[in-house]
């Protein structure tokens, strides 16, 4: 599965035991495997991590149950998992852009187009930080030391499956590096 995704999941299976049981790939088949206590717990925190994994990538409504079998000694977990429909973003506004000297609105304008988060794919929190963070190494880049980017976004309570998506603008003053005028050693 996706490493993400993996890493919302905090079970683990029992491992080998040693080197060697390994190598022979008898842990496979329940050979040297190491006692491992069952943490109903942190298997129920699970299937609320995944819940919230999905929420944050776009799915709030995604389903997640958690399916175990005994077979002997081991304990079998599968969590299944029912996405449903996502939160599609229908909209990206950038406000603040007036407070930009003319060219930088210009590069900006130019940005849109290939910033992370698009039109038409699900509201995904991850994808939503890293547009605001390159907001804002972009303003950086401009010369606005300071500035700062908000992010937004507002989901109507009559379509609860599109999002619209806005960043607004603080770049505050710009600052231009001043020559550095010094005599010669």
């Amino acid at each position: 599965p996706d490493p993400l995704l993996r890493a919302a999941i905090i079970s683990t299976e029992s491992q080998c035991k040693n080197f060697v049981y390994q190598v022979t790939q008898a842990c496979r088949f329940g050979i040297g495997r190491a006692p491992q206590p069952v943490d109903t717990l942190a298997l129920m925190g699970d299937v609320f991590r995944l819940r919230v994994f999905y929420a944050d990538h776009g799915y709030p409504e995604a389903q997640v149950e958690l399916e175990t079998r005994r077979d002997g000694r081991a304990l079998h977990a599968t969590f299944n998992i029912v996405e449903g429909a996502p939160v599609l973003v229908n909209s990206i506004e950038m406000g603040g852009t007036e407070a930009l000297d003319s060219l930088s609105r210009l590069q900006f304008q130019r940005l849109m187009p290939r910033l992370p988060l698009k039109v038409g794919q699900p509201l995904d929190e991850i994808v939503v930080e890293a547009t605001r963070d390159t907001l804002i190494d972009r303003l950086h880049n401009a010369g606005y030391a300071n500035a700062e980017v908000f992010k937004r976004y507002r989901i109507p309570r009559d379509s609860g499956r599109v999002a619209h998506a806005g960043f607004g603008l603080a770049p505050g003053s710009p600052r231009r590096p001043r020559a550095v005028r010094g005599t010669p050693a």
